[in-house]
């Protein structure tokens, strides 16, 4: 019986290995690697090795599954509230910069005098006054909407096992099964 010969893989242009003789010789290079070889994997201490992987194939029961949906759900909603505390932390220090900014323009509306040695320094108290009002409004915007965020994370736990929605879902469930009980009756009537 012959021995069976390893199956040679075309290696493209880029390949280190592809190279002419001329270009190795210059060059140094590593011994080739098998690049047909998937399973097998370099380690990081350039240790060959095998990688396999197993896949968990059994059920998980409804209640585990619903148990798991609303762990994940009261998570996300806790992870939505700080980040709201966050967003209006931000704002009200934003808006008390926004303060600072607009009480150090110089009283009384005074206009900017063109050529006075005081010209630059009024015109970096606008500008900070006007980019700190944006700032603050932009702030405040993003504290309420992330405000909203979790209040509607908060509200969806509850929402999901509202009797009214549960009834409407079993409800579906029970339509859809008709409806794929009329599909066999009539495959097989037809």
């Amino acid at each position: 019986m012959r021995a069976r010969q390893p199956k040679a893989c075309k290696l493209p242009p880029s390949h280190p290995d592809s190279t002419s003789s001329l270009d190795r010789a210059a060059q140094p290079q590593p011994p080739p690697e098998a690049p047909c070889d998937p399973p097998d994997r370099r380690s990081p201490g350039g240790r060959r090795i095998r990688v396999t992987t197993e896949l968990d194939e059994t059920t998980r029961s409804a209640a585990e599954v619903d148990a798991a949906r609303t762990e994940r759900a009261n998570d996300r909603a806790a992870a939505l509230d700080e980040k709201a505390g966050r967003k209006a932390a931000d704002a009200g220090a934003a808006e008390l910069r926004r303060q600072r900014d607009y009480n150090s323009l110089p009283e009384g509306g005074e206009p900017i005098r063109i050529g006075h040695r005081s010209e630059a320094r009024h015109r970096r108290a606008h500008d900070r006054a006007w980019s700190s009002l944006g700032n603050s409004v932009e702030a405040g915007r993003d504290a309420e909407e992330a405000e909203g965020r979790a209040k509607i994370a908060a509200n969806a736990n509850e929402a999901h096992h509202d009797p009214v929605t549960v009834a409407n879902r079993v409800e579906k469930l029970r339509a859809d099964e008709r409806r794929m009980q009329r599909r066999i009756t009539e495959q097989t009537y037809s």
